[in-house]
């Protein structure tokens, strides 16, 4: 291979400037470009304006023979190809720029890229940072002051079975109120379900801690976690929550103040008729039974 031959070959293999020398740096579409190019990496980022205006550019100079352009011209294409900028491909054309400028103005669009990154980083950070903390506060601010977990005292007088048995399911809402003037407790705290019917009471050790929550003011969220029925009478457990003021949680409650039973629903009442109809076939039977004991005891004598 001759000497002019090599030449050639190394020619075609070496890549081609694509930095705006010294010597290209004073013709007019060089300074244009490059004025352009200072003028949309002024903040160190760019802007869907300053791609667009960068593309126009170019676009109108296309048949220029200064590498800059066409280099330039390829990245922007590139990066608009699908519709969307992203983070990375605006970061890839502002490198793109920084390489066509002359070395001594790229130091410091470089430097304006650097900076900005570093404080986008140190933002992201901070708001990390600040999402974590709100989200701990709004956890502690949401959390209970106190959890209660009971079975209703007193469900099994009068016709509250019947009514617990008919109405009283797992999942649902209850409702507590505080009966002050109860001649039993100072503390006492009835359990209704959502109809208003009273179904007993909280149990007197844990009304003892809620009583004086609800007489603050405290907000209560409670339902029934599930009915006991392996004794003589449903039995209902019920959990309950009790939050602070600032608490934001659905379904939140304030405790009314009752003073005694509230009346009997009609669907209470019917139940109740029919328990105590019941009762009374019951013993209608017995006596019967008795009395016919009795007489046949005299007959066969």
């Amino acid at each position: 291979m001759n000497d002019e031959q090599l030449e050639s070959a190394s020619t075609e293999t070496k890549p081609k400037r694509t930095s705006i020398t010294k010597a290209q740096s004073h013709s007019d579409i060089a300074v244009e470009l490059i004025a352009l190019c200072q003028t949309v990496t002024e903040d160190g980022s760019l802007s869907n304006q300053e791609v667009q205006d960068l593309r126009k550019w170019l676009a109108e100079h296309r048949g220029s023979d200064l590498p800059a352009i066409a280099f330039l011209t390829k990245a922007v294409e590139k990066i608009i190809a699908d519709g969307k900028i992203t983070d990375d491909e605006r970061k890839a054309l502002h490198e793109a720029i920084e390489a066509v400028l002359p070395t001594e103005l790229r130091r410091s669009v470089k430097n304006k890229r650097i900076e900005l990154q570093r404080l986008d980083r140190a933002k992201a950070k901070l708001d990390k940072q600040l999402a974590q903390e709100q989200e701990r506060a709004n956890a502690e601010q949401n959390a209970p002051i106190e959890s209660f977990d009971f079975m209703v005292a007193g469900a099994h007088i009068g016709g509250r079975p019947a009514y617990i048995e008919a109405y009283a399911r797992a999942g649902d809402t209850v409702e507590i109120a505080r009966e002050p003037s109860n001649r039993y407790s100072r503390h006492a705290v009835q359990v209704r379900l959502k109809s208003g019917q009273q179904i007993g009471y909280v149990s007197e050790e844990d009304a003892r801690e809620l009583a004086p929550l609800l007489d603050a003011g405290k907000m209560y969220t409670a339902e029934i976690k599930k009915v006991l029925t392996s004794g003589s009478s449903p039995r209902p457990v019920i959990v309950l929550d009790v939050f602070g003021a600032n608490a934001q949680v659905p379904g939140l409650r304030r405790a009314a103040v009752r003073e005694g039973e509230s009346e009997v629903p009609e669907l209470g009442r019917a139940a109740l008729r029919e328990g105590k109809s019941e009762g009374m076939s019951l013993k209608s039977k017995i006596l019967w039974t008795v009395i016919a004991i009795i007489v046949l005891y005299f007959l066969f004598k």
